[in-house]
């Protein structure tokens, strides 16, 4: 990590251990966009995203103390994407929304009807296997994915982002999302 990320993660846990009403106003300032596009990708509504920021601003200061995160970034980052997968599956009960498609092209790749994830295996435990997984992958297929699966942006624009064509990317991330079964299956977490 980087002595900058360090430096920002420090101060902005700092404020919000000593309960300072500035932790929020310096996390919008440092973060808000970030999670905006975050919560928006996810939602395709600039409403609903600003609400599910300002949401993630309060489980923040919630959840600190005594949560003390190692990168404040991907700390906020991952209760925004949390919140506005949320608000999404209630909004989406009945229509889907591209974002809906995204998260369950990968469901059905963690929860196939020929196998099922072992119950005792908690989401915790999950996301290090994922994690695992994705650092067996080249860069450039970790960032497609993580694109597609945690931003949820379209498949068009992680095509653009990356570069490629949609019909590469979308064979990227169906092989993508094959190894991963392969990985999970292998490590024992398929019954």
């Amino acid at each position: 990590m980087s002595q900058n990320v360090q430096t920002i993660t420090e101060k902005l846990t700092d404020l919000f251990f000593d309960r300072d009403e500035r932790a929020i106003k310096e996390t919008q300032m440092e973060y808000g966009d970030y999670c905006l596009r975050v919560a928006y990708n996810i939602l395709g509504d600039m409403l609903d995203a600003e609400e599910c920021v300002n949401d993630a601003y309060l489980r923040v200061w919630n959840s600190i103390p005594p949560a003390r995160p190692n990168n404040f970034k991907a700390f906020i980052a991952k209760i925004t994407r949390n919140l506005a997968i949320d608000r999404i599956k209630r909004k989406t009960a009945q229509k889907r929304s591209g974002a809906t498609v995204a998260f369950e092209e990968l469901e059905a790749t963690l929860f196939s009807q020929e196998h099922f994830i072992s119950e005792e295996m908690g989401i915790a435990e999950l996301q290090a296997a994922i994690n695992s997984f994705l650092y067996t992958q080249t860069p450039r297929n970790r960032a497609i994915f993580i694109l597609r699966y945690f931003y949820g942006d379209p498949v068009s624009t992680v095509a653009k982002k990356m570069g490629t064509s949609e019909s590469n990317t979308s064979k990227i991330l169906t092989k993508t999302r094959q190894e991963l079964k392969e990985y999970l299956q292998k490590e024992g977490y398929y019954v």
